[in-house]
């Protein structure tokens, strides 16, 4: 009876260390799809105001920010091709100022709050959580 008691005993015991591996696991990839689709609407913001702004405003802001918050984490070649053509095809939406004021000058647009909007859309969410279901992890 001491031995059947002392089995069941370490069965429980494993049963239960094994569903914390599990929910470890499950934490870690979706901590790692988090990441991913941070780091690709990310590059969708730093290429959107790329195309509004020009090489001249990435030039300024690179002086000091890094772009890249995991120095180990990067998209896949095709992710980011992807998600420089989704900022590319936005910038090209973005239309003429419908309110001009006294202070509007030739070519002024609301180009930062576009990207931001783009950055923070249901819509990008959705693109970057694809991106990492087909790509998978880390690639270069």
């Amino acid at each position: 009876m001491k031995k059947v008691s002392f089995l069941i005993c370490i069965f429980l015991f494993s049963c239960k260390s094994l569903n914390k591996n599990i929910i470890t696991e499950k934490n870690q990839v979706q901590k790692e799809e988090e990441n991913y689709v941070f780091i690709f609407k990310e590059s969708v913001l730093f290429n959107c105001l790329k195309c509004s702004y020009g090489d001249s405003l990435i030039k300024i802001i690179s002086k000091k920010e890094l772009f890249n918050s995991y120095d180990d984490f990067n998209l896949h070649l095709e992710s980011y091709k992807n998600s420089k053509k989704i900022a590319f095809e936005h910038c090209k939406k973005i239309g003429e100022v419908e309110y001009k004021f006294d202070d509007y000058k030739e070519g002024q647009n609301y180009y930062l709050s576009h990207c931001l909007k783009l950055y923070n859309s249901k819509y990008l969410d959705s693109i970057a959580k694809s991106e990492y279901r087909e790509k998978g992890t880390v690639g270069y």
